[in-house]
């Protein structure tokens, strides 16, 4: 897995989704981020925002699940993995750093360190990409 997903508390999304869906985890993400909530104890309340949020199924797995606590709900911040995909992208069409960053309204050595994050997560092909005055020791 990609380690800058873990600054978009992935890992805490597919927790959540675990036990609710992913659908469902997204949309309270979407609702409530970065926020704690606390989950009722029964799943009786038709009117209550959980449920018309997330639905009747959802909400009972919730509830089931965590019935009585207050849980976290993350912030999904997709912006590391946008920016990580979009510097590959951009990198194995031959663009350069300094380009890159104007597309991607970043500084170039921000680029040279996603670029730098992706190698050490797997992503070598990279450094045969970058021209020669690109690669750094």
């Amino acid at each position: 897995m990609i380690q800058m997903a873990f600054s978009s508390d992935i890992l805490r999304v597919e927790r959540l989704a675990k036990v609710i869906g992913v659908s469902n985890a997204l949309l309270l993400c979407g609702w409530f981020p970065n926020q704690t909530i606390r989950i009722p104890t029964t799943s009786r309340d038709d009117g209550h925002i959980l449920r018309k949020i997330i639905g009747r199924d959802g909400f009972t797995a919730l509830v089931l699940a965590h019935g009585g606590e207050a849980i976290s709900i993350p912030e999904v911040d997709m912006t590391p993995l946008r920016r990580g995909g979009l510097v590959h992208r951009l990198t194995a069409r031959g663009v350069n750093a300094a380009d890159i960053a104007s597309i991607a309204g970043i500084c170039p050595r921000t680029v040279q360190l996603v670029r730098k994050q992706l190698r050490l997560e797997g992503f070598s092909e990279l450094s045969d990409l970058l021209p020669a005055d690109e690669v750094s020791a």
